[in-house]
């Protein structure tokens, strides 16, 4: 999903946090502080990539109701 813009490690909840915090998932509203970063998102896709997603059994379609 965010592997593209340099996140390779992301992952969606299945359920969303409502589901997580049913089942137990530790859940907190602080926010952590975190050093200012300068990084720029990159996006690293090609033709090449794309057609070969198309093809992958890790590729899926995602849709979202709109809000």
């Amino acid at each position: 999903m965010l592997d593209v813009l340099g996140h390779p490690r992301v992952s969606v909840l299945d359920g969303g946090a409502q589901r997580w915090r049913a089942g137990g998932g530790a859940w907190t509203t602080t926010v952590p502080s975190a050093p200012a970063s300068s990084s720029v998102s990159t996006p690293q896709l090609s033709a090449d990539r794309v057609a070969g997603a198309a093809t992958s059994a890790r590729a899926a379609a995602v849709t979202s109701p709109v809000r």
